[in-house]
């Protein structure tokens, strides 16, 4: 849990001082969002943008750009997943656990379970389209969810933390329109990183305890 405390901190602080870039980039990002087909590339610009700035590598404005035009397809195969996820979990949920009765109701209460693991896979999804390099769609869907499923407390906290996060932005609304989807976008980059460098140490550990055992 103090690890999605930590990525939350450093989110802020990076967000902080690439402000100006990620103000534009969120402005500009809420505008396309207007004609429907370009918003997930938009989504996609701020999240290539946020990978740069999380992984301290160059960042000018630019970049969105490229993460718009390079993940223009890529994008909307991930909306429309989103959508038609979230829309069959619905109505599942809608007829077994609200219209139907007794056993029926275990189905609806495995697709409350089942709409939770995709919510908090959201954590993971735009990042890694912006970050995975083998271009494999179904793959980058695997990867969200089991990343959600191997660290599901620190998915949580991580989601639980962005969302308050947005949610007190409210208060200025002006924070939230300049800067809310940029640093929604920054702390997902955090995220998966932290996420894999976890993978990665336990893969090391499960090597040399193999390895101990060998000799």
């Amino acid at each position: 849990m103090k690890h999605a405390f930590r990525i939350t901190w450093w989110s802020l602080r990076d967000t902080y001082e690439e402000l100006f870039v990620l103000i534009g980039a969120n402005l500009l990002a809420l505008v396309l969002f207007i004609p429907l087909v370009t918003a997930p590339p938009a989504l996609a610009g701020l999240y290539y943008l946020g990978f740069h700035v999380a992984n301290e590598k160059r960042v000018e404005f630019s970049l969105f750009w490229d993460g718009f035009r390079d993940h223009f397809l890529d994008s909307w195969k991930l909306a429309a997943a989103n959508l038609l996820v979230f829309g069959i979990l619905g109505v599942d949920i809608w007829f077994y656990l609200i219209r139907m009765e007794g056993a029926w109701q275990v189905l609806g209460l495995v697709g409350v379970w089942i709409l939770l693991i995709w919510a908090l896979a959201q954590l993971y999804t735009f990042p890694l389209l912006v970050r995975q390099e083998e271009r494999k769609f179904f793959l980058l869907l695997k990867n969200a969810v089991l990343l959600t499923l191997a660290y599901p407390a620190f998915s949580l906290t991580a989601v639980v933390l962005l969302v308050l996060v947005l949610a007190l932005s409210l208060f200025l609304p002006v924070v939230f329109f300049l800067v809310g989807l940029a640093f929604a976008a920054v702390m997902g980059a955090h995220a998966l990183r932290h996420s894999i460098e976890m993978v990665e140490a336990h893969q090391t550990r499960r090597r040399e305890e193999a390895e101990d055992q060998d000799d």
